[in-house]
């Protein structure tokens, strides 16, 4: 064996090897997580019940209050049911998101091999790895999303080496995770269309991503959410009255580009552009036409009013991340040419200090650090809320806060409290109406989403929650601590007539 296949298998080895060590530390932060009741959004949740409820016929989604196409068009759920039927948690949905991103850094590598000298690729992967923007979105909830990562790193990969077939697949799963990708597979064909490739390269993605986009946003979405969670909400900066829908979005910005580009560069998300392109040394910036597919994705990101979409903490760069990878292999391959010098390995070098440094600037140990330390701290409220749950039965109508939604993901009835405290849908005017018919009622007093300031809260929210306990004639089963558990008065009385007391689940 030649020592440049040793080498090679060498850096084969070693990038699965991290990736591994990836794949089981965010495995076991992400159980923690779940098994002690830190997951404090409703993603997490809804995906959940999207797939228990596909299962059994329906696109009904009682968390949304819509059907879950009519929020994103996410048919990559599909791919998932026939394991999540056989693993009916969670955790599952949480596993794969794990094993999916870990497998980006083969693509890398592979992608990086073609254009940098070793150990360049192995070490990009290993980088890539630890950029904090991945293991924040790993970290948060479960976002189909977040699967486009890698999908579209599998795509430039194929792309690269002229493989139209696994070009079109890999587009197609990357399509399914979310209906604004088919605006990166259009920005793909233009890219392509730039490099004079043929038109399975260039025309094929530009058509089928226009149509796809088209039917996403203009037929099959408003069919299913017609206008109860309103997305055109977040761009109400753009224009006075605020835009009411995609159309007049881009009617916004056509008619004031001015203030939008103004209010797209403003210095907080000008730091956000930073948090993304800083732990690769600026190299991204190098190879410019490899980020021409994002640009509809930044000005998404840019131009919307919620800050969440501005920083890395949450999901929000999962479209951007492959680009600014795979333009760093480019930037960096254009370094050493430029100074006609072998720079790539001295560029690496200086970019896995920064990345290490990015590492603790972003206060990524400390993020697995908390969930470690909110396990330990919380061991005996963890203990109440799971004995709290085993006395709720499977087929229980539950409102719940947001800790206990995912826990309580396989029914059909599940409604999350804060629609009902703040009496209004998601990113919504429409009235949430007040469920009936309830069973069981789980509310975490301290959750800080649905009461804190910077939450859902709203100073007419405790008249909701007292509308809401009256009409279903609730009556409480704790008291003490922040757990507050709430019964349908009815089924106590069934549950007495049993002889089963107050230990009879509910819904049986």
């Amino acid at each position: 064996m030649s020592s440049r296949s040793a080498e090679h298998i060498e850096s084969v080895r070693l990038v699965a090897a991290i990736s591994l060590l990836y794949t089981a530390v965010l495995g076991i932060a992400c159980y923690l997580k779940f098994a002690t009741f830190q997951y404090t959004d409703f993603d997490l949740a809804i995906h959940s019940q999207s797939l228990h409820n596909m299962l059994r016929g329906s696109i009904d989604c009682s968390i949304l209050g819509t059907p879950y196409p009519g929020n994103h068009m996410v048919l990559i759920l599909i791919l998932f049911a026939p394991l999540y039927a056989m693993f009916s948690s969670p955790l599952t949905l949480l596993l794969v998101q794990t094993l999916i991103l870990s497998a980006g850094a083969a693509a890398l590598f592979l992608y990086a091999r073609a254009h940098l000298p070793r150990p360049c690729p192995a070490i990009l992967a290993t980088i890539y790895l630890l950029y904090p923007p991945l293991i924040y979105m790993n970290l948060y909830e479960f976002h189909p999303v977040a699967l486009a990562t890698t999908f579209l790193l599998f795509a430039l990969l194929a792309y690269d080496r002229k493989m139209p077939r696994s070009y079109a697949l890999a587009l197609v799963l990357a399509m399914a995770c979310q209906e604004n990708i088919s605006l990166i597979v259009v920005m793909m064909g233009i890219r392509a269309l730039l490099d004079r490739r043929s038109a399975p390269w260039s025309l094929l993605p530009v058509i089928s991503g226009c149509a796809w986009f088209a039917a996403c946003i203009f037929w099959i979405m408003p069919a299913l959410n017609p206008g109860t969670v309103g997305f055109s909400s977040i761009y109400s900066e753009l224009a006075d009255p605020p835009p009411e829908s995609f159309s007049q979005v881009v009617l916004a910005i056509v008619r004031h580009p001015i203030s939008s580009a103004g209010y797209a560069l403003r210095p907080e998300k000008l730091l956000y552009l930073g948090s993304l392109t800083l732990p690769l040394g600026l190299t991204s910036l190098l190879s410019p036409a490899s980020l021409l597919p994002t640009l509809p994705i930044l000005a998404q990101r840019l131009l919307s009013n919620r800050g969440s979409e501005c920083t890395i903490l949450y999901h929000y760069q999962a479209e951007l991340i492959p680009f600014i990878f795979v333009a760093a292999v480019h930037g960096i391959a254009k370094l050493g040419r430029i100074r006609r010098l072998d720079l790539q390995r001295t560029a690496l070098a200086i970019i896995a200090a920064i990345t290490v440094l990015a590492i603790n600037v972003t206060d990524v140990p400390t993020a697995f650090a908390r969930i470690a330390e909110e396990a330990e701290k919380h061991k005996q409220l963890t203990s109440q809320r799971t004995q709290l749950l085993t006395r709720v039965g499977p087929d229980a109508s539950v409102v719940a806060t947001f800790r206990y939604l995912p826990h309580l993901s396989g029914r059909s009835r599940l409604h999350s409290l804060h629609h009902i405290y703040t009496g209004y849908y998601t990113l919504s005017d429409v009235p949430y109406p007040v469920p009936r018919d309830i069973d069981v009622i789980l509310i975490d007093s301290d959750d800080p989403l649905t009461f804190g300031i910077n939450g859902f809260f709203t100073k007419g929210g405790h008249t909701n929650i007292q509308n809401l306990l009256y009409i279903n004639q609730m009556v409480p089963v704790t008291r003490g601590g922040p757990i507050h558990a709430f019964v349908r008065k009815g089924l106590l009385k069934d549950a007495a007539h049993h002889g089963g007391g107050q230990d009879r689940r509910p819904g049986e």
